[in-house]
């Protein structure tokens, strides 16, 4: 991909918001008069873009047969009648204000667990901005395109698999990111669409899950771009992953079998003999069978096996462990998985008596209680290793619906994450620290098929993309509609950067795919704001009073999807912390990568035009000199989109040619700031 198209499209951008705050005439439109009657002159500047028109008033919107009437700033209908008072305009403007705040407002659930990406959006502090009271924006801590789906498995894995509590010394604990305060970092939700409830049943009985009891998700809190998912939820922000007081439902209890079972002895029970023993036993066997219903003879039988199969593993395992964790592991190959099977054959065990309340086992095994943390680790990593195996002979067997494909994908991609954690991302390093046997082909294998998986999700989401680009009109009739593609699609990335964060490395097989999802979806989004209905194809220069605030708030979280899909894209192809073209390419790959990205250049600075015309709207309106608090959101909006941008092509480094694009960005940071003290 050619840096040099990005580079101009920054530095268009730039230079468009710049001009917008300063109000100088190589703004996007000439600063307009302000006039009781709303009107704008027609001579706005015009700029010359790749095709598009500059400013709104060049686009021809076919408005719909019937047009309700919209009252004006001067108080007179479009049709000259004079207006009255009316509750309908007021509903209509209390009903945008509530579902605006609803989408604009910080998720607090969602279906997957956020991203622990360092944030590489925070630009203020490499070009020497001080954001004051304002934390940095942030988030985000080679398979065949024809792959075809198996119908042999189902899914999920009916094997058992198992997750780890947040708090499982194997796994570590996640930390909650701290939560952001300023306006522009401030977490903008979309509301989740096309969701199926029957796709969400359908993936909870595969799960086990009951909807009497639903099992409780990962909060998002961040990343929506810094943005999280923007209602992905996910936090990609700051650091974000989590909240730590969340637990699993599903895998290892916190309070494992073996902890229940060693506490549970009763005082009176002494073990002294194989008589005792035996006595012991019988009698737990008579108790138990008034309870299960099942025979004496076969409880004592079935329990005997199960102590005497302890008695050749616990030995074996414990061995292992205790052996000096600085030497590297003995075991290879086959002898890697036979031991975490033994592992999960005595988590197995342990359940079973702890089922049928078992309260002797130390009494059998008194030294047991001394190694008792190491077997609960032990336990937890032999379970994901066992999905692991399970995963890599498993062909995932996806809806034909793209809604229900997303929901099925987000909630694979969120499990595993709940149950891998780090490991897959440090090759097991947690593990050999504890003395555990590592073998580094099944990171491998399981990285490639998770890249494999994804592969099939994008490449479907990509052709469903093409049909609807290829159309008469994005607004023609479709099996999908542009609204649910775009939320689809922005599901699908943003679980694609989840993943991506859960392998510990990008998915650059994947970037023609991505870059053209991402070209299209910020295509339609500047498009169906442009012509939204109300719009009459007038630039926003026409806009006076609420209808400029309702628009400014429109921009805000249309604009806002845009910047949660970029840094989806970013974190996706593994250049969170470097430079998105410095990311190795398929050969195969490079034409298309290069037509995405200039599509996508070409609609973000269109993006930044519109931005431009709101801003001179509220010049126009007389705002600048008195700021009103949604002209204070507006403006912080509009400096994190730049900072977006600048680094979404990687332009960090004040060296350059990018020492004129920091300084740029802080001339634009003073004009926001200046706002503040203005209102102030």
């Amino acid at each position: 991909m050619d840096r040099q198209v990005w580079l101009e499209a920054t530095s268009a951008v730039l230079e468009t918001i710049e001009s917008a705050f300063l109000g100088e005439g190589t703004s996007p439109i000439e600063t307009l008069p302000s006039n009781s009657g709303g009107q704008h002159s027609a001579g706005g500047r015009k700029h010359s873009r790749r095709g598009t028109s500059d400013t709104m008033s060049d686009i021809d919107a076919s408005g719909s047969p019937v047009k309700r009437r919209r009252e004006s700033i001067d108080g007179s209908y479009a049709d000259g009648e004079p207006s009255k008072p009316t509750a309908k305009s007021r509903k209509v403007s209390s009903a945008l204000s509530r579902q605006f705040a609803r989408s604009l407002s910080v998720s607090n659930g969602s279906a997957v667990e956020p991203l622990e990406i360092q944030a590489d959006c925070d630009m203020a502090d490499d070009y020497g901005v001080a954001e004051s009271g304002i934390s940095s924006p942030i988030p985000l801590s080679a398979v065949s395109s024809s792959s075809s789906l198996s119908s042999i498995s189902p899914w999920p894995p009916t094997s058992r698999t198992s997750g780890m509590s947040l708090s499982d010394p194997m796994t570590g604990s996640i930390s909650s990111a701290p939560q952001s305060t300023g306006a522009t970092n401030r977490v903008f939700v979309f509301p989740s669409m096309n969701r199926s409830t029957k796709a969400r049943e359908k993936n909870n009985a595969d799960l086990g899950i009951s909807r009497e009891a639903p099992s409780k998700r990962m909060s998002w809190s961040g990343m929506e771009t810094d943005s999280n998912d923007g209602g992905l939820g996910p936090n990609l922000s700051g650091h974000a992953l989590g909240n730590s007081g969340t637990s699993c439902t599903s895998g290892v209890a916190e309070r494992s079998a073996f902890v229940s079972l060693m506490t549970s002895l009763h005082s009176d029970c002494i073990i002294t003999s194989e008589e005792s023993a035996n006595l012991a036993i019988q009698q737990w066997a008579i108790n138990q069978a008034h309870v299960s219903g099942e025979q004496p003879v076969a409880l004592k039988d079935m329990l005997e096996v199960r102590l005497s199969r302890l008695r050749e593993l616990l030995p074996a395992v414990l061995d292992q462990i205790a052996g000096d964790h600085r030497r590297a592991s003995l075991l290879v190959g086959d002898q890697i998985r036979e031991f975490y099977r033994a592992g999960c054959e005595i988590a197995d065990i342990g359940e079973w008596m702890e089922r049928h309340n078992f309260n002797l086992l130390a009494a059998f095994f008194p030294s047991l209680g001394q190694v008792l943390m190491q077997l609960h680790s032990l336990i937890g990593v032999a379970r994901v290793v066992e999905d692991m195996y399970t995963v890599l002979q498993w062909t995932p067997e996806f809806s034909l619906s793209l809604a229900d494909m997303s929901v099925e994908y987000e909630e694979l991609i969120a499990s595993k994450r709940l149950l891998y954690r780090d490991a897959i991302s440090q090759d097991g390093l947690q593990w050999k620290t504890m003395g555990l046997p590592v073998d580094p082909q099944v990171f491998m294998r399981v990285r490639r098929w998770m890249e494999s998986t994804s592969e099939i999700c994008l490449v479907r989401l990509t052709r469903i993309c093409e049909r609807k680009a290829n159309s008469a009109s994005a607004y023609e009739k479709d099996d999908v509609s542009t609204d649910s593609l775009i939320s689809s699609s922005s599901q699908i990335m943003h679980s694609l950067a989840l993943c991506a964060n859960m392998c510990g490395s990008g998915f650059p097989g994947l970037a023609s795919h991505a870059l053209f999802v991402v070209s299209e979806c910020t295509l339609w989004i500047c498009n169906r704001f442009k012509l939204s209905p109300g719009s009459k194809g007038t630039s926003a220069g026409g806009y006076r009073g609420r209808q400029l605030v309702s628009r400014a708030m429109r921009q805000i979280q249309a604009c806002e999807g845009i910047l949660k899909l970029l840094s989806y894209l970013k974190v996706m192809l593994g250049s969170a912390e470097s430079s998105l073209f410095d990311i190795p390419m398929r050969s195969d790959h490079v034409v298309a990568c290069s037509a995405a990205l200039q599509n996508l250049a070409s609609s973000v600075v269109e993006v930044s035009w519109l931005l431009a015309e709101t801003l001179a709207a509220f010049r126009a309106d007389g705002q600048m000199a008195k700021p009103s608090g949604v002209l204070l959101l507006f403006a912080d909006f509009v400096l994190k989109f730049t900072k977006r941008v600048v680094d979404f092509g990687g332009f960090r480094d004040v060296s350059a040619p990018n020492a004129r694009l920091g300084q740029q960005l802080r001339r634009i940071h003073v004009c926001v700031q200046s706002l503040s003290v203005v209102c102030q």
